[in-house]
């Protein structure tokens, strides 16, 4: 099939051009929508969160509009997860004016290649290949306009482009909605954490004489009907402000060169996030992190049951044998500022001895019983989804050269999702 067809040039199809150099006085919290390099992603279309407002002069020459592409043009990091990555414009930005920033190449398409195949073809295995290969520095990796444009690949007829497109299109949108359900669970356990702990809105509805809102008589028997002044402000009456370290078992993770990451496995976990795999775990349950070394000091994380912590990352142990239940204890760090527990400028950390003066508060056990009942069954949902994103993912990522490159046809790409997804 692929050997009908033509071998073409990229560069005969896109232009390139470099990102313009803004000036930082203008950048802001309104104005057009200036891309940069936090835009890209090596698994995601775009990052929205990756966005800055501009309300300087916006060049013509610069400007995009949704559904065009652009490109990353460096990356500070041995293993290149962006550099030359490509990124779409979503129609849903803030603004309509939109502009190429530094750091990024703006994609004119000159042929009759929709965006869209081109997007994938700039995922697949080939082209990534090459933008390492021609990549060039030392701290900072920078990939040229002319290698990416000299890069060839064998070009399907526009049936099966689209075909392609459509197949990788509804696999990423799958995925979008997985991400969207998490996002949505996560702000009901965030909402439901705020009511009780922050809010006190079932105390509060006690000292009124009223039955808390959507609260049985029986877990509303455990909240108290009046309140008291502590350190922490006023709380409801009988519950304790205690040190962290009074209640949790603060400690490092282990050392694991990066080397020894696997493909497969427990998941790893450094400072900000999952990082590979290893064939050993170090935690049965889900943990509360906090970073602990870097720019990234003082992020909540948190862990998959049976995974394994570097030593970027503090854990606050959680299970068993611990007073304080995941959820409770994922929704006090969520909802604090550890910014007064980073020391350091030049290295920012978090230590175990900053931290275990963290105070919080500390109602009933049973009361917290109670929140975990709710809340792991959230955690149980969030975890599903994202073992099926990382099914999904790993799919997509392991038939997009397949398809590009014209080794498999459409129908057998279907029928291996079909049997990987039952």
């Amino acid at each position: 099939m692929s050997f009908e067809w033509p071998l073409v040039r990229l560069g005969d199809l896109i232009s390139l051009k470099g990102g313009f150099a803004y000036k930082g006085e203008f950048l802001g919290l309104n104005g057009a929508v200036l891309l940069g390099m936090g835009v890209v992603s090596h698994s995601e279309r775009f990052l929205k969160d990756g966005i800055r407002r501009y309300r300087g002069e916006l060049p013509s020459t610069h400007r995009v509009s949704a559904g065009d592409m652009v490109i990353a043009t460096r990356q500070q990091s041995d293993n290149l997860p962006i550099l030359g990555c490509p990124a779409l414009v979503p129609k849903d930005l803030p603004s309509d004016d939109i502009v190429v920033g530094t750091n990024l190449y703006k994609v004119t398409n000159t042929s009759d290649l929709e965006n869209q195949f081109l997007y994938w073809l700039l995922r697949g295995k080939e082209y990534r290949r090459r933008i390492i290969d021609c990549s060039k520095g030392t701290t900072v990796r920078m990939i040229t306009k002319d290698a990416i444009e000299d890069f060839c690949f064998l070009c399907p007829p526009s049936e099966t482009r689209n075909e392609i497109t459509k197949f990788l299109n509804a696999l990423d949108e799958r995925i979008t909605l997985l991400h969207e359900t998490n996002v949505t669970l996560e702000a009901i356990a965030q909402a439901l954490f705020k009511s009780w702990f922050v809010d006190f809105d079932p105390v509060r509805a006690k000292s009124e004489g009223k039955l808390p809102e959507g609260m049985d008589e029986a877990t509303a028997a455990f909240f108290p009907d009046a309140f008291q002044e502590t350190e922490l402000g006023v709380v409801p009456r009988g519950w304790q402000v205690k040190f962290l370290s009074e209640k949790v078992k603060i400690s490092y993770g282990k050392n694991l060169p990066t080397n020894n990451l696997l493909e497969f496995g427990y998941p790893v976990y450094g400072g900000n996030g999952q990082i590979g795999f290893i064939d050993k775990y170090l935690y049965e349950s889900r943990q509360v992190l906090v970073s602990c070394r870097g720019a990234a000091s003082g992020k909540f994380n948190q862990t998959v049951p049976k995974s394994f912590v570097t030593n970027n990352s503090l854990v606050l142990e959680s299970g068993p044998r611990s007073e304080i239940p995941f959820g409770y204890l994922k929704g006090c760090i969520l909802s604090a500022d550890l910014a007064p527990f980073v020391t350091g400028s030049a290295q920012p950390q978090v230590t175990i001895d900053n931290l275990k003066n963290f105070k919080f508060l500390f109602p009933l056990l049973e009361i917290l019983q109670i929140y975990e009942n709710y809340s792991s069954v959230i955690e149980d949902r969030i975890e599903a989804n994202t073992q099926n994103i990382n099914v999904i993912s790993g799919l997509r990522d392991t038939l997009l050269p397949r398809l590009i490159s014209g080794q498999l046809r459409i129908t057998d790409a279907e029928a291996e999702l079909e049997k990987t997804t039952a």
